[in-house]
């Protein structure tokens, strides 16, 4: 039975998504988008034994260091999305409709969770909150939204920036009405904001609770909260072991029922072979992040099913725009014309990679936007812009080798193709997030290869995230006040598809601070006795639904 009451919200039109592999996923403001599902639930029920899972033991590529769902530590930011997601409860969230099997629509499967109702208004929101008690055992009251929006504001994190993204007024963003009952303010009318509430780093805080950790020095808990929770969630955390082991227990009082799994184990296995050996081997019953080299082996046992969920993720390439030689554009354009997408694609995860043709991560294509530079590269164009920069010294290039599952071949291919145009590449690799941070704040480096996930699945998202601004989401450094200026009128226009595409010409046509290179899903692999696995968005997987 749907438990969950209609939500109210102004669907957007827009464009289709990008056709391709494995291609899919939720898109902001309301743009549908389909998904093909790899084999979850294709291979015969007769390899399941039908036990019912209680514990559930995850093995996982890299573990947080902190429990804050909305830290101030960018390292912590993306190793912690996948587990604050279980256990920060979030005024709404994204279930997989009844029935809608290997597709996913939004905005409906953009489900209140905290929330009971969400209307729009010309100012922001009113939402009204359900009858929800925390582990604590407090009543979730609209004191603990707007101490929760508040702290996002404070941290000025990746909360702050959603939030701003979303147009909600970072003066005053929450105004209650009553207990149950507030306004989320907004300085523009905007439909973008109910998918920005989905994301963890927005979760509300038990503030009661967070408040007994509080002290003049710390008003926002912050160096307690590294090490506990204090939210409305399905699960609790009941041990840390910070960067190795985090032990979730189900929480008994959750609105919708305690999940069926109450105990789930995530640990930190960083080598790929062994994570996929611990779960064919039954000492693991999921395992998170299937690169290439494992995917196949898993597809074929029939005692595992993999699933690849859809993901606003691709393969980039940044480029240092504040020193020589790559603050030349010519430089850049160069290297962008050297780069062979389809091979790259192609070599690096066969019938599931897809070449970037669009300005985006982004599966919702850019209406009228097509890049100066086919997928196939234009070696010609490559070796005349070279030409035009000069070079004098090989590049340097970092990228992780512990994190990013195609970062070792993925280099060797970048490599290999400017080398054609006479490009040489120094390759820097860095086995943990934290040096490889310390490595890009240095910006040292003139090429950085790595990844780049969306938690809002919108080509504006990422232009306004990670290419506008001095935050250390801009990894390139890219200033460009006329590209900056057409962002964020395009986020409060009615003519948003063209601005965009004009920003999209100016970025990634014409002054080359990325390039995007390969989009792929994310994809998870599980013991076959695991029930309700199901495709979701968003690199992650809500364990309340497994069982």
């Amino acid at each position: 039975m749907n438990m969950r009451p209609k939500m109210k919200l102004e669907r957007l039109s827009g464009p289709k998504p990008r056709q391709g592999t494995h291609r899919r996923a939720v898109a902001a403001g309301g743009l549908t988008l389909a998904l093909a599902l790899s084999a979850c639930g294709a291979k015969s029920d007769d390899a399941t034994d039908n036990k019912p899972i209680e514990n559930l033991r995850v093995v996982a590529a890299f573990m947080p260091t902190s429990l804050d769902p909305d830290s101030t530590n960018i390292n912590d930011i993306y190793t912690n999305y996948q587990v604050a997601a279980q256990y920060m409860g979030t005024l709404v969230r994204i279930r997989p409709s009844e029935g809608s099997g290997d597709k996913l629509t939004f905005p409906d499967d953009l489900h209140p969770e905290l929330a009971e109702s969400i209307e729009p208004g010309d100012k922001g929101y009113t939402v009204t909150l359900r009858d929800v008690t925390s582990p604590a055992g407090n009543r979730l009251t609209s004191e603990d939204v707007k101490w929760s929006f508040e702290r996002m504001v404070a941290n000025q994190s990746v909360a702050m920036l959603l939030l701003d993204f979303a147009r909600v007024d970072l003066k005053n963003p929450i105004t209650i009405k009553d207990e149950k009952t507030f306004v989320i303010n907004t300085t523009t009318p905007t439909t973008l904001l109910p998918s920005v509430l989905e994301n963890a780093a927005l979760g509300i805080f038990d503030s009661v609770e967070a408040k007994k950790h509080a002290t003049p020095d710390d008003p926002w808990a912050r160096e307690w909260l590294k090490n506990n929770t204090a939210s409305f969630g399905p699960y609790t955390v009941e041990k840390f072991d910070p960067g190795n082991e985090v032990t979730l227990k189900a929480h008994s009082g959750y609105w919708s029922g305690s999940p069926k799994i109450q105990t789930v184990t995530i640990r930190n296995v960083p080598d790929a072979a062994s994570r996929a050996q611990l779960l064919q081997s039954g000492s693991a019953d999921l395992m998170l992040g299937v690169p290439p080299t494992e995917w196949a082996a898993l597809e074929k046992n029939a005692k595992i099913q993999t699933v690849a969920m859809g993901s606003p993720s691709a393969l980039e390439i940044w480029l240092n725009t504040t020193k020589e030689p790559t603050n030349n554009v010519a430089l850049r354009r160069a290297i962008a014309n050297a780069i062979n997408k389809e091979d790259i694609a192609k070599g690096l995860f066969p019938g599931v990679g897809a070449p970037v043709a669009d300005c985006t991560a982004a599966t919702v294509p850019v209406a009228g936007f097509t890049s100066a530079v086919p997928n196939t590269g234009n070696l010609e164009e490559a070796k005349a812009q070279l030409a035009k920069a000069g070079l004098d010294r090989p590049l340097q290039m970092i990228y992780n080798s512990a994190t990013n599952v195609f970062s070792e071949s993925a280099a060797r291919f970048v490599q290999d193709q400017l080398k054609q145009v006479g490009i040489e590449v120094k390759l820097n690799a860095y086995a943990n997030q934290a040096d490889y941070q310390t490595a890009m704040d240095k910006r040292e480096w003139d090429l950085n290869l790595g990844v780049q996930s969306l938690f809002i699945n919108h080509p504006l998202y990422e232009l306004k995230m990670f290419l506008t601004g001095t935050s250390s989401l801009n990894i390139p450094a890219y200033n460009n006040k006329t590209f900056a200026d057409l962002v964020d009128k395009a986020l409060g226009s009615s003519e948003t598809e063209e601005l965009t595409r004009q920003a999209c010409e100016i970025a990634i046509n014409d002054d080359v601070p990325l390039i995007l290179i390969m989009s792929f899903p994310y994809t998870v692999a599980l013991d076959k006795n695991v029930p309700g696995a199901r495709s979701y968005p968003y690199d992650r997987i809500p364990f309340a639904d497994l069982g």
